[in-house]
């Protein structure tokens, strides 16, 4: 018998890859995963993930937005990055980066090993830095993407480092998301954005996210484009 979650995603993104969609739906069932660091699976912090919705909404962003490189800020667990690499299976020369310096440390290599089920065959990369460091040393390497993901270390002042920076990787028409809106600090950087960088906020599919398109904004998924 089916699980409530399988069914639950299969809903919602009926295209996901059978990988993807095994690899979803044991996270979302399960109290507990196995890292790469652990012999034993680690009991998961469930504020810690993105719901399956805010999920399902990422990988139709950037499914419709044609989205072949992709840069993520934070993650843990990896229940954001599964959805990411599913919308880039299309892509035969996608890119995927996620930062996350206490991958291995505070959370055992637990996103790592769920990249590892779903088979993957693009360039995945996880930087083992704080973000500052390894957002320039992007910066310096001249790379650009088309979709960015902020969902990092949630103070006001870091936020807005994490947005400074990823501004300078983002190609003129890319997508950017502040998630955990709800947050007073997250609220208050991206009213800071919203009014003093040259983005255009975007129709908000979810409460949590700030959706920017070099302006756009989302709010249980923040999204920002960038205006040209």
């Amino acid at each position: 018998m089916e699980s409530s979650s399988r069914i639950r995603l299969q809903t919602l993104a009926p295209s996901l890859d059978q990988n993807t969609l095994n690899a979803l739906a044991d996270m979302y069932d399960g109290k507990a995963l196995l890292g790469t660091m652990s012999e034993n699976p680690i009991t998961l912090d469930k504020g810690t993930r993105i719901s399956p919705e805010q999920g399902a909404m990422l990988r139709q962003l950037m499914t419709d937005n044609s989205v072949a490189r992709s840069l993520e800020v934070g993650f843990a667990y990896g229940f954001s990055t599964v959805w990411m690499l599913d919308a880039l299976r299309k892509h035969s020369d996608a890119v995927h980066i996620a930062i996350d310096p206490f991958e291995k440390s505070r959370w055992k290599g637990i996103g790592l090993k769920q990249v590892d089920k779903i088979s993957f065959k693009g360039d995945f990369r996880w930087v083992e830095d704080f973000s500052i460091h390894a957002l320039s040393d992007l910066i310096r390497q001249s790379e650009k993407f088309d979709f960015i993901y902020i969902d990092g270390n949630h103070r006001f002042d870091d936020v807005i480092v994490d947005f400074y920076l990823c501004d300078k990787l983002a190609h003129p028409k890319a997508l950017v998301i502040l998630d955990d809106l709800w947050m007073p600090s997250i609220r208050s950087a991206s009213n800071f954005i919203i009014n003093n960088r040259n983005y255009e906020v975007e129709a908000q599919p979810i409460s949590t996210c700030l959706y920017c398109g070099r302006l756009k904004t989302m709010s249980a998924i923040g999204n920002i484009s960038k205006a040209s």
